[in-house]
């Protein structure tokens, strides 16, 4: 099920994006309520667009709400008992295994479960997501999702610099050879 927010501003973000996609089961619908309340009436992240998306049954996250994970800025699992049941339904995890890449835009948040080494075979990025619980302080969640928005603008900007070094590399190459009058056919 998807819950959707936003707010009157649309502000900088992954073009039909959100900022904050906030991945609960049921049983931290609260959780994700509490989530949802603090991004919209903090004025740093109050701008942002907010999307909650509740895994529930055992079916595969759809190739449509997959688009969603990956144009969102930043993704908060929350890990409940319910939602960690779910990582061992195959097709459920496999689908999440997909969803929450790339690993700078994770943010898993305990709520009522523990980490264990289970979880680094079931998700190869498990160490690279960063880590909060249900005791951090407010301030906490939001420099989280600061952090990997702020580190999705710095990917999105090396990956324009390498494209535009590998269009440099291409014209240093081809120019000559249409210069000279050479045609590739």
């Amino acid at each position: 099920m998807i819950g959707l927010l936003r707010s009157e501003h649309q502000g900088w973000r992954t073009p039909g994006g959100y900022d904050v996609l906030i991945v609960y089961a049921s049983d931290a619908a609260e959780w994700c309520q509490y989530l949802q309340n603090l991004f919209l009436f903090t004025r740093h992240v109050r701008k942002h667009r907010i999307l909650s998306y509740q895994l529930e049954g055992e079916s595969a996250i759809s190739h449509q709400e997959l688009d969603l994970f990956s144009r969102s800025r930043s993704i908060i699992l929350l890990l409940s008992a319910e939602l960690v049941q779910s990582f061992y339904l195959p097709p459920v995890l496999q689908s999440l295994q997909e969803a929450l890449w790339p690993p700078y835009k994770v943010v898993k948040l305990f709520c009522g479960v523990t980490d264990c080494d289970e979880y680094l075979t079931l998700f190869k990025d498990w160490s690279q997501w960063q880590e909060l619980t249900n005791d951090d302080e407010p301030d906490a969640y939001l420099a989280a999702v600061k952090k990997a928005i702020s580190e999705g603008k710095v990917a999105a900007m090396e990956l324009c610099f390498l494209v535009r070094c590998w269009r440099r590399e291409i014209h240093d190459i081809v120019y000559p050879y249409f210069n000279t009058g050479n045609v590739f056919y």
